[in-house]
């Protein structure tokens, strides 16, 4: 199964080699938040392609090709920090952006729950990494929003 990834905080292929161990709290910490997600993803063997735009990778999505298309925003983690410390000058903007397809509702059904699951994921390894900071337990879900074909 195929999900279309635009990753603007980093490149894809670099968070094969991506450590989650930091907190990212950490002055020198290099964690990014959307490595944690795509590699949960593809743990759970799908495959992740890179594209270069939010088009190209709903197109994929409408043309049956893909599932889904995930889009993480440059500062995705900086704003999650952000959100953390300062939740009053949090933006939507900051979120990820996801969208969906209803080729089959079997699979549909399937990628929403892996992707929520993503996100639970993300929110204990920051967590662990950050000792329980307690504040961590309440990160923004991301919009979901889903393509219906008929």
């Amino acid at each position: 199964m195929e999900v279309a990834i635009q990753n603007d905080e980093i490149n894809i292929n670099d968070c094969k080699y991506f450590n989650s161990s930091k907190c990212i709290f950490e002055n020198n910490s290099s964690q990014t938040m959307s490595c944690v997600t795509i590699n949960y993803l593809a743990s759970l063997d799908y495959k992740l392609v890179e594209v270069k735009d939010r088009y190209t990778g709903e197109m994929l999505v409408n043309n049956s090709k893909f599932l889904a298309f995930i889009h993480f925003p440059k500062s995705y983690t900086q704003d999650l920090i952000m959100f953390i410390d300062r939740r009053k000058e949090y933006g939507m903007q900051s979120l990820a952006y996801m969208y969906f397809a209803k080729h089959n509702m079997l699979f549909k059904n399937q990628i929403l729950m892996d992707v929520k699951n993503a996100i639970h994921y993300l929110m204990q390894t920051t967590l662990y990494s950050c000792s329980n900071n307690p504040q961590i337990a309440t990160l923004p879900m991301v919009r979901l929003t889903i393509s219906l074909k008929f």
